[in-house]
C-alpha cells in the first residue's frame, strides 16, 4: 500500500469465515512482521490476522526522515 509515495508493507492471514474478528501485530523496533510467525500460525485458522510492518522496516520503505511514534500509530490506523 502506498501513503503519500511510501510503500507501507503488511502480511494478512485469514480462515474461512469473512466474519472472522481481525486481530493486529505490530512489532518493536527493528523488527518485521516474521518476528511473529508462529502467532500468525496459530491465530489464522479463528481471525483475519494482519501483521504489520512499520514504516522503515521490513518490506516498507524506509524514506530518510523522523521517525515517530505518533508517525507509526498514524500509519497503521490508515492501513
Amino acid at each position: 500500500m502506498k501513503r503519500a509515495g511510501v510503500c507501507l508493507a503488511h502480511f494478512e492471514a485469514r480462515p474461512a469465515s469473512p466474519l472472522s474478528p481481525p486481530l493486529i501485530l505490530i512489532h518493536g523496533w527493528t523488527g518485521d512482521h516474521r518476528i511473529f510467525t508462529p502467532q500468525i500460525e496459530y491465530f489464522a485458522h479463528s481471525r483475519h490476522v494482519v501483521a504489520v510492518n512499520l514504516r522503515g522496516h521490513g518490506e516498507s520503505d524506509g524514506p530518510k526522515q523522523e521517525y515517530t511514534i505518533e508517525g507509526f500509530a498514524d500509519d497503521v490506523a490508515w492501513q
